[in-house]
């Protein structure tokens, strides 16, 4: 599960950006429904597998890097290809360096797939094995040098953090810190697992979506689904809106992906086609038409 351990200004744009010069500013997206995954990703390069979707004006596309690292320099393309018309991309990143060679790097592998990226969620973890404060503000700025906008750390109390205070506490003044600093916080508490949990748990993470919103930064929520064959997935999704949308503690966006490395057998969970039961797909096509519209209000710095 991604962000287990912890877990505003004209920028230079990638020339992939909608066909911008090189130093052109992205424009922020409107967009607020960003699917992706590892386990069936490639169905995206065919155009009826989102059609619907991409039709709504709400969707863009999320990459992980896990599978982009691991994808031809074709399927790439094709994916881009099929999203280009739905703006600017996401990406989600784990920290293996914060300078601007590992920035430059992933440049060069969007750019040659002409595939604009504004944003970035980044798996990390704080103390002697991640990035201190300070590191993360270097890595926030090289990632800015190449066009991305907002750099949210993904942060959920997962591993029963949230026993040792509130995110209001000054234990977690580190992440509030960062999440300033890059523009946005990700919140990585899927619906099986935010209905599995306490009150004190879910209280902590719908905290950090109403904390974001009183400063002005981006939140944004994972909607994964479980990782076993079985069970279901849009069910828990309804359910965990319909708790959201009561405690006004929705999200500006919503991010419906899989990190499945290796799925089970008969794992039904795929990003898949829209048409398809309990995929990734077909369940931000739900969403896309019931999920409420959350707009950014930034404030002046």
């Amino acid at each position: 599960m991604t962000g287990l351990s912890i877990g505003r200004r004209p920028l230079l744009a990638s020339i992939a950006c909608l066909g911008a010069p090189p130093g052109a500013g992205v424009p922020e997206s409107n967009r607020d429904i960003e699917i992706g995954g590892t386990d069936g990703f490639e169905s995206l390069a065919d155009p009826e597998a989102s059609a619907a979707l991409r039709a709504t004006g709400r969707v863009r596309l999320y990459v992980h890097d896990y599978i982009w690292q691991r994808l031809n320099v074709e399927m790439r393309s094709a994916i881009a290809r099929v999203f280009r018309e739905s703006g600017p991309a996401s990406v989600e990143v784990g920290v293996s360096s914060h300078g601007p060679e590992f920035w430059n790097d992933h440049r060069r592998t969007y750019d040659a797939a002409g595939l604009c990226v504004d944003e970035a969620h980044v798996d990390l973890v704080l103390g002697s094995n991640g990035l201190s404060p300070a590191q993360w503000r270097l890595y926030v700025d090289a990632a800015r040098q190449v066009g991305l906008r907002t750099v949210s750390p993904i942060f959920a109390p997962n591993y029963r953090q949230w026993e040792h205070g509130p995110f209001q506490s000054p234990e977690w003044q580190d992440i509030r810190d960062m999440a300033l600093y890059g523009g946005g916080i990700t919140i990585d508490s899927p619906p099986w697992y935010f209905l599995s949990h306490p009150v004190p748990y879910q209280n902590f993470v719908e905290a950090e979506v109403t904390w974001g919103r009183s400063v002005g930064i981006q939140s944004s929520w994972i909607f994964s689904p479980p990782r076993t064959a079985g069970g279901a997935f849009m069910a828990p999704v309804r359910q965990m809106l319909d708790i959201l949308r009561a405690r006004g503690s929705l999200p500006n966006r919503y991010i419906v992906e899989n990190y499945m490395s290796k799925p089970p057998s008969g794992f039904r969970f795929v990003v898949g086609n829209e048409k398809q039961p309990e995929s990734i797909a077909a369940v931000a096509l739900w969403m896309s038409k019931n999920a409420p519209r959350m707009p950014l209000q930034r404030k002046a710095p």
